[in-house]
């Protein structure tokens, strides 16, 4: 990895979780919203400078990505408040008819985040070529685990929105 770029990348995160440390405290959703802005970013120029795609492929490889997270935000958004519904429908005791509703809800979620990242890999199919495309789908899982690995490491308490998988001990 460039070292430079490293460098950029995890100073603006670090900026941006410090910055969200701070909002907290005023509990700014702008400043939220901001923070996952500077998180997806890093992780676009991350897979951008794993991929090493020429400046037009890099171009639309973000453009493309852009909107995929746009969409992965609602689904995770979605499934987490299915969870609750199901967690708290199981915690009071709810009928098996009502407990299969919201488990089918989840799986309808699941469905959904599963056609987005067609979606994603098929708008990616336009424009890269096969080993591209190779490459793309090995390194994103691994980029997007480097950047949860980089915001462990810089302390939990200041990461917004981690959902569900990302919550340790529930």
């Amino acid at each position: 990895m460039n070292v430079r770029r490293t460098i950029l990348i995890a100073a603006a995160l670090l900026a941006a979780l410090s910055g969200f440390a701070e909002g907290r405290k005023r509990d700014a959703p702008e400043l939220r919203e901001k923070v996952k802005k500077r998180i997806e970013m890093m992780m676009l120029w991350r897979v951008a400078e794993v991929m090493e795609l020429p400046p037009d492929k890099e171009a639309r490889l973000m453009d493309v990505m852009k909107s995929n997270f746009e969409k992965r935000e609602d689904l995770a958004k979605r499934h987490f408040e299915a969870l609750e519904r199901l967690k708290d429908g199981y915690e009071r005791g709810a009928g098996d008819a009502e407990l299969v509703e919201m488990m089918d809800g989840i799986d309808k979620v699941h469905a959904e985040r599963a056609k987005t990242d067609f979606e994603l890999r098929d708008g990616l199919k336009k424009f890269l070529g096969a080993k591209e495309m190779a490459r793309f789908i090995i390194v994103w899982p691994e980029v997007e685990q480097e950047v949860r690995r980089v915001i462990a490491d810089m302390g939990r308490e200041g990461v917004p929105d981690r959902g569900p998988l990302m919550r340790r001990g529930k």
